[in-house]
This record gives structure tokens, sequence and C-alpha cells, in this order.
């Protein structure tokens, strides 16, 4: 167990400290009856990561500064990643070359702005989370942005605990709750580091 609810905690807390305004409550646990159905959907094992932390809330908004979709939209937004890839794509690569289709399996759990973040379902695990940036397609790449879902998670917490994200007006936010300064992505590098962070958005 990657004990999500305790991090989940502990985000909310950090987040919300000395700010007038509170972070929209968790959904309700998907069950596994939820689980099941999107596996079978989907047509693959949904890894222990992900169970684990849609077991805490079926996806909702500022989940570790995103809004990840509950179970139930995961095929739905799976296609619709694929189909925004390969649109992305067209502008840089021909087909048959390296990059033009994304490797393995992978299922889509959260659209922060403009980007796709997915879960890579290829291999016993760790699972990477995999994204593309259909703001900056300068160097299109399907490529790792962080080792795991579990360091994605911890990333954000001690993002949080270090007191660089402000919780502000939930409504009127970018990616939900931003970072207090622009400067902060280049303190933020130490901790991007220790998780192996391919690059901050």
């Amino acid at each position: 167990m990657i004990g999500f609810a305790e991090l989940i905690r502990r985000y909310r807390t950090a987040v919300e400290e000395g700010s007038e305004h509170r972070l929209p409550p968790l959904n309700p646990p998907a069950t596994e009856q939820d689980l099941v159905d999107a596996e079978q959907a989907l047509g693959q094992t949904l890894p222990e990561e992900v169970r684990e932390l849609w077991s805490v809330s079926n996806g909702g908004e500022s989940l570790f500064n995103e809004d990840f979709y509950p179970v139930s939209q995961f095929v739905e937004h799976t296609e619709e990643t694929k189909l925004h890839w390969a649109n992305a794509l067209a502008e840089f690569i021909e087909p048959g070359e390296d990059g033009a289709v994304p490797p393995g399996a992978y299922v889509a759990v959260a659209h922060p702005d403009a980007s796709m973040v997915t879960v890579d379902l290829g291999g016993p695990g760790p699972h990477p989370v995999r994204g593309i940036d259909l703001t900056f397609m300068s160097e299109p790449a399907w490529a790792p942005l962080v080792p795991s879902l579990e360091a994605f998670a911890r990333f954000w917490v001690d993002m949080a605990e270090a007191g660089y994200m402000k919780l502000l007006h939930p409504r009127h936010l970018l990616y939900g709750y931003t970072v207090v300064r622009r400067e902060c992505i280049e303190d933020a590098q130490p901790i991007a580091r220790r998780y192996d962070i391919v690059r901050l958005v």
C-alpha cells in the first residue's frame, strides 16, 4: 500500500493553510465493481497504484494539483487522448516514423489544460506517468514525466508542504492550484530531482 489517503490529507492541509478558501470535497471512493468494469472496458488490468488512489477518491478536482477522471470515464478519455496525440503529431511526424504511435498500453487519468496525463500500463511496474503537451509541440514526445503515480503524488505533497502552492479562488485558477510565483519553479528543481521528474509544467 502506498498510502494515498494520507498523502491526500497532507496535500489538502498544506494547500489550504493560511487561505480562506477550501479545496472541493473528495469524491466518494470507486467501488471494486467500478474498477473491474473499467478494466473490462479497457481490456487491461489497472495497476495497484491506480486502484488504490481511485479507491480513496473516484477522480475529482484538485487531487495533487490536477483534476482526475472518475474510472467510468477512463475509456472515453483514453480514446480522446489517442486522437489528440495523432492529430498533434500529424504536423511533425510522418506515418511510420519513430514516435508516430504511443508505445504500449495506457490509461488517461487527467487532462490539465492543454496536456494529457496518462499512466503506462506496460510491464509489472512501476508504471510511469506519461504525457504530451499540446501547447508546446515543437518537439513532440510521448515521454515519461514522472516515474510513477506515487512519485507524482509525493512531488505535489512536498511542493505544498514547502509553501510553493497557493490556494486562490477555486474558480479562477490555472491547473486548479498554482505555484505562488514563477521563480518558485526554479526553487522547486531539487524537489523535482528527488522524484526524477522529467519536466515541470
